[in-house]
């Protein structure tokens, strides 16, 4: 016999909180038992069915509810291969409604996507996140990462410089991960001259950084 929610059983819309309610305890028994989440089980169909239904009954006007969270990070941290799809699905849906997850949220998605050397999803997250939220240091520094990894040092040092115009202090990280991609590229100059300002920002630089 094919599943129903209980929402289509009982002709009655749950919350966003009393979804969040729901993944909360389903997860946590199965995880207890060291099994994966089983909405990650069947990714194609599940995920999608469950974030639409918590995305028809948000409201612009509330902050995004924690179903919505606990759908993102058990996506962006599922072992499944198209896990991460899934959670940029979601990313999109609620994007869609003109809804957006947290900053920690879209930082983690952001990560995942660099992690994965998805650069251009990583980018377009990055974009559409801006357009309701402030990003932060751990919102550019993977980016900046991904960037340099695919040999893409021009808009890596873009988004450096948007990073600083913005006010935001770099990371010993986020200039590790720039000098990295610089000294990989042979520009030892530029490579340098960032270490050099590095030091100048009265930030000390990471013991395996030779330049």
């Amino acid at each position: 016999m094919p599943q129903k929610f209980a929402t289509d059983v009982l002709s009655f819309p749950f919350t966003p909180r009393a979804y969040a309610l729901l993944l909360h305890s389903l997860l946590a028994r199965l995880l207890d038992d060291f099994k994966l989440p089983i909405v990650l089980l069947e990714p194609n169909s599940r995920i999608p069915e469950i974030v639409r239904a918590i995305a028809v009954t948000a409201n612009r006007d509330e902050p995004p509810s924690g179903a919505l969270e606990d759908v993102l990070h058990f996506c962006c941290t599922g072992s499944r291969p198209n896990s991460l799809e899934m959670a940029i699905l979601g990313f999109r849906l609620w994007i869609d409604r003109g809804l957006c997850p947290s900053l920690r949220t879209c930082n983690l998605l952001v990560s995942c996507l660099e992690k994965a050397n998805c650069a251009d999803d990583a980018h377009k997250v990055f974009d559409k996140m801006s357009e309701y939220l402030s990003p932060n240091v751990y919102s550019y520094t993977p980016l900046i990462d991904v960037f340099c990894k695919g040999n893409s040092l021009e808009m890596a040092m873009k988004l450096f410089s948007e990073l600083e115009n913005s006010g935001i202090a770099p990371s010993v990280v986020t200039y590790n991960v720039l000098i990295d991609g610089l000294c990989k590229r042979g520009s030892m100059e530029d490579a340098f001259a960032l270490k050099c300002k590095m030091i100048s920002n009265s930030l000390k630089p990471d013991s395996l950084l030779t330049v």
